[in-house]
């Protein structure tokens, strides 16, 4: 079994994540990307729910519904201090 390939791929795939999010950065600002890095745990719930077959509880959905909630205000906010 060759254990470089693996090296290389525990080394060198994290950092396309990292090289996104800093793109994405550059490109929407820091006040966008904090409100878009907010609707990563949605996202991944329903992909998971979707994908997976996993069930979501009362309380997930009640705190997804919470935190998309908070975006939409957050948002709304953005747009009226930059107006």
């Amino acid at each position: 079994r060759d254990t470089s390939v693996t090296g290389v791929q525990t080394c060198a795939l994290p950092i396309l994540p990292f090289t996104m999010i800093i793109a994405g950065v550059q490109m929407i600002g820091a006040d966008g990307a904090i409100v878009t890095a907010m609707l990563e745990p949605i996202f991944a719930g329903v992909v998971a729910w979707i994908a997976l077959g996993q069930v979501l509880t009362p309380s997930q959905i009640v705190g997804g519904a919470v935190v998309l909630a908070a975006v939409a205000a957050a948002q709304i906010a953005r747009a009226r201090a930059g107006a």
